[in-house]
């Protein structure tokens, strides 16, 4: 019954809650200790070395992306994609012809479960160990900050707001007990004078071409 900010703002929360009942659930994921020793990729039976398998995770993970990629494509093309535009734009408009905004809704935060399924997986094959600390609310808020930065709806944008995102903190190391204030500064000056990001989608125009009119 959410939306807009209050439904970011609650999905925020959620996330915090369920990390903290995996972080005290000991019997499954071993609390703040974690599961470790997990097996690193192999091709067909044949275990690597943990430099080739780093490279092995990287095609891997390049495949996801790229796979990701041709499906979010897919989706913004298809009825579902259309109406989750319209959503959007305006959720009463959509419900007075007829789109289901609950189905549509939890349509695309099982899209999103799935794509963060693969994503954890990637990473605790790649780092071997994982537990509750390492998706905090702050992995969340980076994700978030990638978007906005990168630009809404926008696939390459939100490619290069990573990136952006990552190489800061690197090119910045003598500034790093000043990295929430650069990553706060950035955001307002992205909002302010490029509120649609670094590189905001491009939509479709559609053009009426008035052939009879022209004939006449």
């Amino acid at each position: 019954r959410l939306r807009g900010d209050y439904l970011a703002i609650i999905t925020l929360a959620f996330g915090e809650i369920v990390r903290m009942v995996l972080q005290n659930w000991t019997a499954v994921t071993g609390g703040a200790q974690g599961i470790r020793l997990i097996p690193r990729p192999w091709i067909l039976g044949l275990r690597l070395r943990p430099p080739d398998a780093a490279t092995y995770m990287y095609y891997i993970t390049l495949l996801f992306v790229i796979l990701a990629v041709i499906s979010v494509r897919r989706l913004e093309n298809s009825r579902v994609g259309r109406a989750l535009e319209g959503m959007k734009e305006d959720e009463i408009a959509c419900q007075s012809v007829g789109i289901n905004l609950v189905k549509n809704k939890l349509s695309t935060f099982a899209l999103g479960a799935f794509w963060a399924g693969i994503a954890g997986t990637l990473f605790a094959g790649k780092t071997t160990f994982i537990n509750p600390d390492s998706f905090t609310l702050w992995e969340s808020i980076m994700v978030l900050m990638a978007v906005v930065i990168g630009g809404t709806g926008s696939i390459p944008g939100v490619i290069a707001g990573a990136l952006v995102l990552k190489l800061l903190p690197e090119w910045f190391r003598p500034l790093a007990q000043y990295r929430m204030i650069i990553y706060g500064v950035a955001m307002i000056v992205i909002i302010i004078f490029k509120s649609e990001g670094l590189l905001p989608r491009r939509r479709k125009k559609y053009l009426l071409n008035d052939k009879a009119g022209e004939n006449a």
